[in-house]
């Protein structure tokens, strides 16, 4: 479970995103991962110790979410290359336009982010390894 929280916390409840990640490695240090979201109501496929568990270990008036995405990370000789496809409804009352707005703070800004924490936890990773 991913979640995220927003400012003004008093106006925008947390939302919080259960996904089956699916990662594998590729040729030529590369590696895709596929994001599937997943639901805990009474009809979903979820198994009941997690509708149990996973609704008391987010934070009060979570809203949950849904998230997909299918990314591919690949070493290129500049760098990294992330190329990246997504989906994502947030739940609540927040307007699928301001979800959808850069300047609003919402889904495309919100992956930058998340990009930008993965490498510096990789970065962290990698030079741990090393010493």
């Amino acid at each position: 479970m991913i979640t995220h929280t927003f400012r003004p916390a008093a106006l925008i409840a947390p939302r919080s995103f259960i996904v089956l990640v699916v990662s594998a490695d590729g040729p030529a240090r590369a590696f895709v991962t596929v994001q599937i979201p997943l639901t805990i109501s009474p009809a979903s496929s979820c198994p009941d110790s997690w509708r149990q568990t996973i609704p008391t270990s987010a934070p009060r008036n979570t809203i949950f979410a849904s998230y997909a995405s299918v990314e591919q990370v690949r070493a290129i000789p500049d760098g990294l290359e992330w190329t990246m496809a997504t989906t994502s409804e947030a739940g609540g009352a927040i307007p699928r336009w301001v979800q959808r707005s850069w300047t609003m703070g919402g889904v495309p800004k919100a992956v930058v982010a998340d990009v930008g924490l993965f490498l510096g936890w990789a970065a962290r990773i990698r030079s741990q390894s090393q010493c």
